[in-house]
């Protein structure tokens, strides 16, 4: 959900703000947040219910830090460097 706002309603903004750096990252962060809902697709197929984690706890496991990793690194350059970038534009 949080994603699909993102889409639908920051990016478009940003990317409209007429500063050419701050419409690459949003691109980047586009394109990264395509890649972090395919994951989440992909996990949920992979692992739809207790026995299915049951039977490979470990892989399960890997899999989830390597999500929630990706996830964070994306909020992270969300608030750090995207954000702060829009807010140097619009205050100008």
């Amino acid at each position: 959900m949080h994603l699909a706002v993102e889409d639908e309603k920051l990016f478009p903004a940003l990317a409209a703000a007429g500063d050419e750096q701050l419409r690459s990252l949003t691109q980047e962060c586009r394109t990264e947040s395509g890649g972090l809902r395919e994951a989440t697709r992909m996990r949920r197929r992979k692992w739809p219910s207790v026995d299915t984690i049951q039977d490979s706890p470990d892989d399960f496991v890997l899999e989830t830090k390597r999500l929630l990793s990706g996830l964070k690194r994306r909020i992270a350059r969300e608030e750090h460097v995207l954000l702060s970038m829009a807010e140097r534009v619009g205050s100008c």
